[in-house]
């Protein structure tokens, strides 16, 4: 095939090119597909007693609207939960903390995990198990 013209070579790195909006829109629009999408016709499946498998840990593939998308810097991570968010999508933003924007921090990982209360009491009863047994140690000489 010939070269792409001179004007389009490096023209994809470029900023400002849409490349952010593009990849939103795409995972937007297969985030709701796949909520729309119906299961296909009833298959026997083999029972997880039967294929000695775990079982239930895993939904079938189309049970789970979650994608992950990935970036290559902070930045492009950022502008990329930004646009996923104002088109409705549910983000969890995955990173370093303090490299996350201050308007994106309630989409991290740590802000859901920090709402979550079942973690929080799971935390507390570990906290309050670490402290006894300290306490006993300690008691004992250990």
């Amino acid at each position: 095939p010939p070269p792409p013209p001179k004007h389009l070579i490096g023209r994809a790195r470029s900023q400002g090119t849409g490349k952010t909006r593009t990849a939103c829109r795409l995972i937007a629009a297969a985030v709701a597909a796949k909520a729309n999408q119906k299961p296909p016709a009833k298959q026997k499946q083999p029972s997880s007693s039967s294929s000695g498998g775990a079982g239930g840990a895993r939904g079938l593939p189309w049970e789970s609207e979650r994608v992950l998308a990935c970036a290559c810097s902070n930045v492009a991570a950022d502008n990329l939960a930004q646009g996923l968010v104002a088109l409705g999508v549910k983000v969890v933003r995955v990173g370093p903390p303090a490299s996350v924007r201050p308007d994106l921090r309630p989409h991290t990982l740590e802000a859901a995990l920090a709402k979550d209360t079942n973690l929080a009491a799971a935390q507390a009863k570990l906290d309050q198990a670490a402290l006894e047994l300290a306490q006993t140690r300690a008691r004992s000489g250990g």
